[in-house]
């Protein structure tokens, strides 16, 4: 008898405890249907809604450039974030050329005129050179061109007055001529004073 309620008492227990768990989950059994939880007019519920935040802008450092007056320099932003790459621009005044690149502040490396935008501010100024006469200074290693020489000019001859006796014929003369009729005049002077003094001694 006491084995019979024992029994009872133990399948009893097993039937509520199955339906209490189907009860607890909101799952019916297979001989009750769940028709919703308990609710009392006096209870409250409070839900609060959060807003979807907006994540921060990304801090950006400024880019200052400088030159040494002899032309211009640009990057292409003011103000970048990290990572941003930056491009550089150099323009030379007339007679200048670009020389490089000089960073004052950010320690960034430049190359190709370009730089990857640091945690910092940055300042670069640039070095402009001035061009060099393509005549004063030899190829890239700039040595000084010995000068060209000059030829110099072999001093002028003199020419020695040549001293040549005058043909009889020459009448180019006006002196010349003279002496010559002064020399036939005496000859014919003398000819005829000769004559002379041999008729006398006949």
């Amino acid at each position: 008898m006491n084995g019979k309620r024992n029994l009872t008492a133990l399948l009893l227990t097993l039937c509520l405890f199955t339906h209490a768990a189907a009860f607890a989950s909101g799952a019916p059994s297979s001989q009750f249907g769940f028709k919703g939880w308990p609710y009392r007019q006096s209870d409250s519920c409070a839900v609060t809604i959060c807003p979807k935040k907006t994540p921060p802008a990304p801090t950006e450092f400024t880019i200052t450039m400088k030159t040494d007056g002899n032309g211009t320099a640009s990057a292409s932003h003011a103000k970048a974030a990290v990572g941003t790459e930056i491009t550089l621009t150099a323009t030379p005044n007339e007679g200048y050329h670009f020389k490089e690149w000089q960073v004052m502040s950010g320690g960034v490396t430049i190359k190709d005129d370009k730089f990857t935008m640091p945690n910092d501010n940055v300042e670069v100024k640039a070095i402009f050179e001035e061009d060099v006469p393509a005549l004063q200074y030899k190829d890239a290693d700039k040595t000084t061109p010995a000068p060209a020489a000059t030829a110099t000019p072999a001093p002028a001859a003199t020419a020695t007055p040549q001293y040549t006796i005058p043909q009889t014929g020459d009448t180019s003369n006006p002196a010349l001529l003279v002496v010559l009729m002064l020399v036939s005049g005496s000859a014919a002077i003398g000819t005829a004073v000769v004559a002379s003094k041999k008729k006398h001694n006949r």
